[in-house]
């Protein structure tokens, strides 16, 4: 039924154009007539123009449409990907004797109007110049529509307002104005996805963008008053900029890959001061930059929000800025120290000098316990860490990097509590059994090698203090040995085997305290 609606319709429209001059025909109250289908035309030319007086002048039929076809999506997607990775150069780097459809589109939006030139000696994407197509108009219309609210702006509704008058720009040129406008600007907006600010545009925000306008907003940085007064004191403390060369987005920016750099172990670690941990927080709770560099990390820091009303003394932005870095230092810290920590662990577990520097601990390790691992089945994990406290890794870094991850079972700037905790039981039992390794290694190289005789050390730890003792057994006292072994077994055979281990246990105590 729609679609025989909209059949009739079409045909009564063509109608009137074909035969203006069988119906009566009103504009602004006025009678008019026309004679000819041509002059029809000519006159709702005049008046489309007064209506969208500040439509811009677009060259370019396959993508100045509101439903543009597959080959224009393409064109728009390969554009886009130029302006950003080549807006410095020349033409966004098209070759000169080729033209496909992307560069006839760069040419008609961006080119002839002046919003890719050279300017300062470098080309840009930059605000077009006045009467040059009427795109500084749309421009100006931009900045005044988002200007004017007080919160970020969805960019289905800045396109509806680009396409009603006096604009009337068709919908499959407005992502590319958008992000022209964007790149122009981009040191004083915020762009969001799904309400999350996006510090760096990256080319895939922007494909989804093409298809997904709805899922975007954009908000101005507005910096008066005492935010003004803060921002110049980020500006000089995290970049040492002044507000003349730099910006809100830079701070932003600045902040973003900090705490995208550190370590998965310090985004979730608990083992750092109260405040710290809040300010680390606010970065992955806070959606709008405004927000966080305004109120949510002063609060953070244990000062109150900058707000616009409120007066605040001279020293409160410089002593905040302080308090900032300092947390900010922690976080930055906080992976150094967990190795640091495992350094003084292995140290102790292996009984050396605290004072010694990463360096000299992993000489001294490669150098006394060298080989040991021929010397260990590969049961309780002790070869494998022989290995990895042998290993040749480039730096010393990297070298306790890789011991901490076999211990921990993971790598150590990925750890979380669990993880390290078994990592610290781990280097205990290991260290242990590493240095049991090494004495009986050297009781073994005293033995005189024609002598076939095996050295063992015995272990018995209890409340009245520890027992370790090397005994050795030759060829010829084997087959006594074997034959009290089966004594033993054949009269235990029928006991509890918690009863023959305390037995056993017991024999040897015994044994150590008569000799």
């Amino acid at each position: 039924y729609l679609s025989h609606v909209q059949q009739q319709e079409e045909q009564l429209l063509s109608h009137f154009l074909e035969h203006p001059e069988l119906n009566d025909w009103f504009h602004l109250g006025e009678s008019l007539s026309f004679k000819s289908r041509r002059q029809l035309q000519q006159y709702l030319s005049v008046v489309l123009e007064g209506v969208y007086d500040q439509a811009p002048l677009i060259k370019n039929e396959l993508i100045n449409r509101d439903k543009p076809s597959s080959q224009a999506n393409s064109a728009r997607k390969k554009l886009v990907t130029l302006m950003l990775s080549h807006a410095h150069i020349e033409n966004l780097g098209f070759e000169q004797n080729k033209f496909p459809p992307e560069k006839s589109i760069y040419r008609a939006l961006f080119k002839e109007t002046g919003v890719h030139r050279k300017q300062n000696g470098v080309w840009s994407i930059v605000a077009p110049k006045a009467n040059n197509y009427q795109m500084h108009k749309v421009w100006q219309g931009i900045d005044k529509f988002i200007d004017e609210q007080d919160k970020a702006v969805n960019l289905n509704a800045l396109y509806q307002h680009l396409q009603q008058p006096p604009y009337g720009i068709k919908a499959g040129v407005l992502p590319l104005l958008f992000v022209a406008y964007y790149l122009a600007n981009q040191r004083r907006l915020a762009l969001y996805e799904n309400g999350v600010f996006c510090p760096q545009m990256s080319l895939e925000h922007f494909e989804i963008l093409l298809k997904r306008p709805d899922l975007f907003s954009v908000e101005v940085f507005a910096m008066e008053g005492v935010k003004a007064n803060l921002f110049s004191h980020y500006l000089k403390k995290l970049l040492d900029k002044t507000p003349e060369d730099g910006s809100l987005l830079d701070i932003i920016k600045a902040l973003a890959r900090f705490i995208h750099s550190l370590p998965d172990y310090t985004q979730h670690t608990k083992n750092l001061d109260k405040q710290t941990l809040t300010v680390r927080d606010a970065f992955a709770k806070t959606q709008s930059p405004i927000q966080l560099l305004f109120e949510h990390l002063p609060k953070a820091c244990g000062f109150s929000a900058f707000t616009e009303d409120e007066l605040v003394a001279e020293k409160y932005p410089e002593e905040f800025m302080n308090a900032l870095v300092s947390h900010l230092k922690q976080l930055k810290q906080a992976y150094p120290d967990l190795l640091m920590n495992f350094q003084q662990q292995l140290t102790h577990a292996l009984k050396l000098e605290p004072t010694l520097s990463r360096a000299e601990l992993r000489q001294y390790i490669q150098q006394h316990y060298q080989g040991l691992d021929k010397y260990n089945h590969e049961r309780d994990g002790l070869q494998a860490f022989i290995k990895r406290l042998q290993n040749n890794k480039t730096n010393d870094e990297a070298w306790l990097e890789s011991i901490a991850a076999l211990l921990g079972k993971a790598p150590p700037n990925k750890w979380r509590a669990e993880h390290q905790a078994q990592a610290e039981y781990q280097l205990v039992q290991q260290c242990e059994r590493l240095l049991e390794l090494a004495k009986l290694h050297t009781h073994q190289l005293k033995i005189d090698p024609q002598s076939a005789c095996d050295a063992m050390l015995l272990r018995l730890v209890g409340a009245e203090g520890d027992i370790n003792q090397v005994v050795y057994v030759d060829n010829d006292s084997k087959p006594k040995v074997d034959s009290m072994l089966l004594d033993l077994k054949s009269s235990w055979k029928h006991q509890d085997r918690r009863l023959q281990l305390v037995a056993l246990a017991r024999m040897l105590k015994d044994l150590q305290e008569e000799s």
